[in-house]
């Protein structure tokens, strides 16, 4: 927790002893009295929102099996208190300006507040706020309402319509202003009176409500310059990735303009035009741009790992600029907690924990609880105070992760000395939420089905894997697309505002600037929708890749076939450092500077795990049970999901693969007796629709030797 939290959470509970200090001056008058409705109202609520909770119970995350969540009830039991208490602390907190209001017009007329009419108005101060703070989120945020909701979202689009910034913001402002109104002529009144325990009870409120009100502000960080006495001469590398951005989107070809500082950052630096990761899957993705290497190498195949395997065995890219003097940071939100989870050896790190831990879902609760606390702590408080509940998954924080990301720009930037920093935005992942108005940007206004505010029942885990087999007609895909185009476009403006500070903080020009995504987006390209589900289809595998560095040239385009894995040895060939003797991937130095130059570079890439049988599969197709019968934990302590080890062989056996040498591209299918292998020619039919590997045997012997020696797995 960083000391200005410290400091904030100080300051409240300072406020709340200047509360009970009141109260014994008084002697257990007023204060005493008021507190009191507010400790019950606040425990009524709570207790009704948790028998709630238990009556309409959901454990997020892919279900377990029922003998091992046994292991848990206490800590689920320990989790489920946690949740209450902080929901007994909000609540107490909103609570309390009804009864405030109260207190202080009873004795404005001379009346003796009634303890009835005390709860009463802490009541009516709850129902309101929690109403006032639902209709924000509904109409700023609705991934964050559609994330926890126990019934139709769709029985929300009346109210919704009612919305607008404008109201939200005017009956905010007046319910403000009328609460502070009263702290202040309460605290005159005390004074002109030389009452000590009104003294103590009206400023103990203002400093508890300042507090708070500064402590969720979240304000734009000023940029700071280095320092001219000692200049950085090594230059700066700052990594802005996506997760689950499609290439398409930013090369200036797709028919609406969804990202116009991207395309333009892409035109006017080195763009890379055919980049693929390993494997279209988060974990093996980022570890193999970050370290250079394939994933068999460091043993990371798809998201679902031991923990033994966290511990990569390998030299990462940052371990070789740490040896160099470079200071090295990541920030993410909620898709990025892998930088935190594998050991890249960075010196800061700003992300959640492990994403995939049958404890991190205890901790999030069920889902009643879970909303309540939504839409009051998704901010700097909730950050420090339930990560959990901040961080939680489908939920786009844009927003604070791009002032968080400029902060630390700007405190990188005045340490004079060199940096790496990794900011990865989970704003383009599914379910596809983006905050007002860019989830309206490209939908249809008059849309009522159940994908409105995000791509719909993908907030349960049988309902992902069961809509992973459904076919196109069950979408409505317009909308769908629609809704990921908004998020494409909330992530330029963010990029945009980095790039404008990093310009501010005047290291631009010694700055190196790398754009890029983890994987692509099908949309039933090819059958299915999703990503690393297929090889045949190259949307999920290719990924943007923009690089500008000082000295490089600008306005360049490199179609040549090219790796996420090559991204770490250009990086250090730019900088002027070594690469590591065992890196898998290559500079592509040489061909920034002669763009004509092909490497001639075998690209490869492999299937994630299926989560059930997909659309297009192959009769035959060699498989494994479905995801929740795959998965267990096999540390009961560190509470860690990850494959059942006697599924480990079989699930990277069952992997489809493919290697693209130039134009031609061979695809492996393992069938439960044999295999198939097929072969597109890219030049004319980038679509991979017609196999021409019976007209061409010598093509496929070659590209078939070659995926063997870069695979393993292939039987």
């Amino acid at each position: 927790m960083k000391i200005r939290d410290i400091g904030y959470m100080f300051i409240i509970i300072v406020a709340i002893s200047i509360e009970a200090l009141s109260a014994s001056i008084g002697q257990t008058g007023k204060t005493l009295y008021i507190l009191s409705a507010i400790t019950l109202s606040a425990g009524i609520v709570t207790a009704i929102i948790g028998i709630k909770s238990v009556i309409s119970f959901s454990l997020g995350g892919p279900k377990i099996d029922s003998r091992i969540i046994s292991h848990y009830k206490y800590y689920s039991i320990f989790s489920f208190i946690r949740l209450l208490l902080f929901t007994f602390m909000v609540l107490s907190i909103i609570a309390s300006p009804g009864a405030v209001i109260y207190a202080y017009i009873s004795g404005s007329n001379g009346n003796q507040a009634s303890f009835i009419h005390t709860i009463s108005a802490c009541g009516a101060s709850i129902i309101l706020i929690t109403a006032l703070q639902f209709s924000r989120t509904l109409l700023m945020n609705p991934a964050a309402i559609a994330a926890s909701y126990t019934y139709r979202v769709s029985r929300l689009y009346p109210y919704w319509r009612l919305l607008s910034p404008r109201r939200i913001n005017t009956i905010s402002y007046i319910a403000a202003i009328s609460t502070v109104s009263i702290l202040i002529l309460g605290l005159i009144e005390a004074i002109s009176q030389n009452t000590a325990s009104e003294f103590l009870f009206y400023a103990g409120f203002i400093i508890l409500y300042v507090s708070i009100a500064l402590w969720l502000r979240k304000t734009e960080p000023a940029p700071k310059s280095p320092s001219t006495e000692n200049p950085c001469n090594q230059p700066n590398i700052i990594m802005i990735g996506a997760d689950t951005l499609r290439h398409d989107r930013i090369n200036g070809n797709y028919p609406r303009n969804v990202a116009p500082n991207l395309t333009a950052f892409s035109r006017n630096n080195i763009s890379f035009t055919n980049c693929y990761v390993p494997c279209a899957r988060t974990a093996p993705s980022l570890i193999s741009i970050l370290t250079g290497y394939w994933p068999h190498r460091f043993g990371v195949r798809d998201n679902f790992v031991a923990d033994e395997v966290t511990t990569l065995g390998i030299e990462s890219f940052l371990s070789i600029l740490k040896k160099h003097g470079y200071y090295t940071a990541g920030i993410s939100d909620w898709c990025g907690a892998d930088m935190k989870k594998f050991t890249f050896d960075f010196d800061q790190i700003d992300t959640p924990d492990d994403q995939w831990n049958i404890k991190l879902f205890l901790r999030q609760g069920p889902k009643d609880l879970r909303l309540f606390l939504t839409l009051f702590l998704r901010n700097n408080a909730g950050k420090y105070l339930l990560p959990e509940i901040f961080f939680l998954g489908g939920i786009p924080t844009t927003d604070q992760l791009g002032k968080d990301a400029r902060l630390m720009i700007s405190q990188l930037a005045s340490c004079n000395r060199p940096f790496f920093l990794n900011i990865f935005f989970s704003t383009t992942h599914g379910p596809f939420g983006s905050e007002y108005p860019y989830y309206l940007k490209y939908c249809a206004p008059d849309y009522q089905g159940p994908s409105k505010f995000v791509m719909a029942r993908l907030t349960d885990p049988w309902e992902i894997i069961r809509r992973q087999q459904e076919p196109r007609e069950a979408f409505d895909l317009d909308q769908i697309i629609g809704l990921y185009d908004g998020c494409v476009s909330r992530f330029d403006d963010e990029f945009g505002k980095i790039i404008e500070h990093v310009t501010q903080c005047g290291i631009l020009d010694n700055t190196i600037i790398a754009v890029y995504s983890d994987h692509g987006m099908e949309f039933f390209e090819h059958h299915t929708w999703g990503q690393g589900n297929s090889v045949i289809s190259d949307i999920s595998s290719r990924i943007p890749l923009i690089l500008s560095a000082p000295g490089l040239p600008n306005d360049r385009e490199i179609t040549h076939p090219v790796r996420s894995i090559d991204i770490a040895p250009t990086l250090l060939d730019i900088i002027g450092i070594k690469s590591g003797p065992n890196m898998d991937g290559l500079s592509l130095l040489p061909c920034i500077l002669d763009a004509k130059l092909d490497p001639c570079l075998e690209v490869f890439n492999e299937t994630g795990i299926w989560l059930t049988d997909l659309p297009g599969t192959p009769p035959g197709h060699l498989r494994y049970p479905d995801l929740l019968e795959l998965l267990t934990i096999r540390n009961i302590s560190t509470g860690t999901i990850s494959i059942k080890p006697e599924y480990e062989e079989l699930v990277v056996r069952a992997k489809d693969r493919m290697i693209r040498l130039g134009k031609w591209k061979l695809v492996y299918q393992p069938l439960q007796n044999e295999y198939l292998l097929k072969l597109f020619d890219l030049n004319n039919d980038p679509s991979c629709l017609n196999n021409i590997a019976n007209g061409n045997p010598e093509i496929v012997t070659d590209l078939w030797r070659r995926l063997k020696s870069v695979s393993r797995g292939i039987n």
